[in-house]
């Protein structure tokens, strides 16, 4: 072995170019070999261009795992695996497992919802099912025909969409709303500056419209809730109703801000807020189940007729609407990554603002699989058909009314409020009032109006924020001079304020001028086409019209590239390391110098008789391999071609029926 002490630095333009490493899994596994440049012996693999990329200017550095203690057992059961492909028929049980840490997979580090606990996210998805559209659904009186189908037809629409939306970030190995949308409607080969400006014009699009319908939303349920709270605190005859009915709305506005004051979901404010959003719906249901045995829950006049049944309608595919469905995907995600790598005793630990991927051996052993209250499929599923159940009451109620509550309504009063809103100025009771009218008259409208106030903060903590790059698609390109330092000051003032001004001015507005009769009906329109129908939009495009990110390859890729490969490396991947320390000899001829896995020097002579018996092991099993790696390979083509299919029918049928929707109600208007 020639001589390998430290020799005179060479001089900078002598210096070798940096090597590469090739981790190797092949069955006969050599020992680590280094040599200064390609050996002048020739293989039947040589011509390979992956050959000849991994041995471009330099030879390449080898790790291998070098275990004398495997048995044959073991080694044959190595060589009948030459690709490390898994085509197990459970891919369906690891998407979620699988997603959360493959090294594509993009968060960017921006979380809006941070990573929460499942049981947490649980409750963000299905809090949104039983705000006002489940509040407003008994007061319809819509029959049971249209109620029950259009609720059903909702649930399984919103089911549908939120799949839909949860394949594309997937499939795009995205979960950002912003990124998916930007990436769907413009080309990922457009990387120039072109290219860049269109996808922040999307992303400030998506961004400018979500803030749009949460700002509304949060607008619709402080109005509502200052409209069901006001009989309780005003007499029936009481002058200035007007400005007392104001008041009411500024203080819905300041608890609601002071509720969303800690600014993230995962505060305990937050959370425990939403969570009493849930249970005060719970106990409005059961007041409101007490108040339909007794007898004694009020109806709408206006009940059987066509604008009736539409509104019904609306509100009934409102009450599925969401629109956190992607942040809190990623949520998920994070709290996989955190289950997974952030325990004290793992010897693993999550890089910043990278995602680790499962290696071969985390797929087949059971131990580390995510179990499934963690999977957001069954979460998502989960909060649509429990809200189902809690909403499905109502559509009997609203079916078969009581056509004589004893405790009926006030006389009809020109309010100023919608014909479908219910009219809470009940008569106050008496001292032989029944139990049911106190529920009637107090508890009801209070537990209406603290299930709209409890369900702000989720929204106001979600609006999407404007960094100050936000609109460089307006720019062309061109820089502008920095803005002095009082004036960042105060637009960061403003910014931080606008929001809370925002919301106050147009509560205050819609309160004074009685314009619900307007925001409502675009509020839930407005809704509807985000939930139902963006996503599927996003997947006719993403699917149909843009070239697909995977390419199926031709039946004799296998074959050819087993054939044209190094045999002894199934399992390669190169990556540059830093040039050699110059006390190392650039010339150091056709030397090598090996390493066992104790990193001591050996002769590499008993590393090429290795490789040597490996590759006349592999290639007499080789063909067997290619087959059963073609067949699985085209199972696996037809059972994703299947399910692709079944998502474009939803997508289109979703597409198509939005028409249908708009062209009835024409017809019926």
């Amino acid at each position: 072995m020639p001589d390998l002490e430290a020799q005179p630095s060479p001089s900078p333009a002598s210096r070798p170019v940096p090597l590469s490493l090739v981790i190797d899994d092949s069955a006969q596994r050599p020992p680590l070999t280094y040599s200064g440049r390609p050996s002048g012996r020739s293989s039947p693999q040589s011509d390979s261009p992956v050959y000849e990329s991994a041995l471009d200017s330099t030879a390449p550095l080898i790790l291998v795992h070098d275990n004398d203690e495997e048995d044959g057992y073991d080694n044959d059961r190595d060589v009948e695996r030459p690709l490390a492909m898994d085509f197990s028929s459970s891919d369906e049980e690891n998407d979620d497992f699988d997603d959360s840490l493959s090294p594509l997979y993009q968060i960017n580090g921006k979380l809006s919802i941070p990573p929460l606990p499942p049981f947490t996210i649980f409750i963000y998805l299905l809090s949104p099912y039983l705000k006002f559209g489940a509040l407003l659904l008994p007061y319809y009186q819509l029959p049971l025909e249209y109620g029950l189908s259009g609720l059903l037809i909702s649930a399984i629409l919103a089911v549908v969409a939120r799949h839909l939306l949860y394949l594309l970030a997937r499939y795009l190995r995205n979960a950002d709303l912003e990124d998916v949308v930007g990436n769907t409607f413009v080309s990922t080969k457009k990387r120039g500056r072109k290219g860049e400006r269109r996808r922040d014009f999307f992303k400030f699009l998506v961004r400018f419209g979500t803030a749009v319908l949460r700002i509304l939303l949060a607008v619709v349920y402080l109005h509502e809730c200052a409209h069901f709270i006001f009989p309780l605190v005003s007499p029936m005859n009481a002058l200035h109703k007007s400005s007392k009915e104001l008041s009411l709305a500024v203080c819905a506005v300041v608890i609601g801000l002071l509720l969303s004051y800690p600014g993230s979901l995962s505060s305990r404010l937050v959370v425990y807020t939403t969570y009493l959003s849930v249970f005060t719906y719970l106990l409005w249901l059961a007041a409101i189940s007490y108040l339909y045995t007794q007898g004694t829950l009020p109806i709408n006049s206006e009940r059987l007729k066509s604008g009736s049944i539409w509104e019904g309608l609306i509100t009934t595919a409102f009450i599925f609407t969401s629109s956190n469905t992607l942040p809190l995907y990623a949520s998920t995600k994070g709290t996989i990554q955190q289950f997974l790598f952030d325990d004290a005793e793992s010897p693993f630990t999550l890089p910043t603002g990278t995602t680790p991927s499962t290696g071969d051996s985390t797929r087949r052993n059971g131990n580390n699989k995510q179990p499934l209250y963690r999977s957001f499929k069954f979460l998502s599923l989960l909060s649509i058909v429990l809200g189902l159940c809690f909403i499905l009451p109502l559509v009997g109620f609203a079916a078969y009314p009581n056509e004589n509550p004893r405790a009926p309504a006030s006389p009809p009063v020109s309010t100023g409020y919608p014909e479908q809103y219910p009219d809470w100025r009940f008569p106050r009771p008496e001292e032989d009032s029944t139990p049911a009218t106190r529920i009637q008259t107090y508890i009801t409208p209070a537990l209406a109006s603290l299930t709209l106030l409890f369900g702000v903060p989720q929204l106001l903590i979600t609006i999407p924020t404007f960094p100050a790059g936000s609109l460089k698609w307006l720019h062309n390109g061109h820089r502008h001079a920095s803005t002095p330092e009082p004036l960042s000051k105060l637009s960061l003032v403003l910014k931080k304020s606008f929001v809370p001004l925002l919301l106050l001015i147009l509560t205050c507005v819609t309160t004074s001028f009685k314009l619900s009769t307007t925001i409502w009906p675009f509020t839930a329109a407005f809704a509807i086409l985000a939930t139902y129908y963006v996503p599927a939009i996003l997947h006719i495009l993403a699917h149909t019209f843009k070239s697909p990110l995977s390419i199926i390859l031709p039946s004799t890729y296998f074959s050819s590239s087993v054939s044209t490969t190094t045999t002894n490396t199934p399992r390669a991947s190169f990556m540059t390391l830093p040039a050699p320390d110059p006390s190392s000899r650039p010339g150091i001829g056709g030397s090598s110098l090996s390493l066992n896995g104790n990193d001591q020097p050996r002769s590499s002579t008993s590393a090429r008789h290795q490789a040597s018996s490996s590759r006349q092991r592999l290639t007499g099993s080789q063909g067997e391999h290619d087959d059963l790696l073609q067949r699985k390979e085209r199972a696996l083509q037809k059972r994703q071609m299947r399910r692709r299919i079944i998502w474009d029918i939803w997508a289109w049928a979703i597409f198509f029926g939005g028409f249908v929707v708009l062209g009835v109600r024409a017809r019926i208007s």
